[in-house]
């Protein structure tokens, strides 16, 4: 199971959409390493992107299609905890992860 990043990272990730993300991590270990790919489905306020803007960053583009021909399952949750920096919502994650334990994803 990968949970895809939020944001991009600057000079690492510039421009990576999810299935860039994927592909990188399996570049690195082994095709098929995730069955399942969790990613965010809420847009962060727009102050908030403007700020991030300002420094070249953007959120990660969930280009759903292309997840799809890798052969994986994505889950799409709103994942985006509030505030003036776009994070994951540790305790949202947190649950999630383990109600797709306990049903054996």
């Amino acid at each position: 199971m990968y949970v895809c990043n939020l944001m991009e990272e600057p000079g690492e990730t510039d421009g990576y959409t999810a299935s860039d993300h994927l592909k990188a991590l399996w570049r690195h270990s082994k095709d098929g390493l995730a069955d399942y790919v969790i990613v965010n489905e809420r847009t962060a306020a727009e102050p908030v992107l403007q700020r991030y803007a300002a420094t070249e960053d953007g959120p990660v583009e969930v280009d759903r299609a292309a997840l799809e021909a890798m052969g994986v399952e994505f889950l799409s949750v709103d994942l985006l905890a509030n505030g003036d920096v776009v994070r994951h919502d540790s305790a949202t994650l947190a649950s999630l992860l383990v109600d797709l334990a306990a049903c054996g994803r």
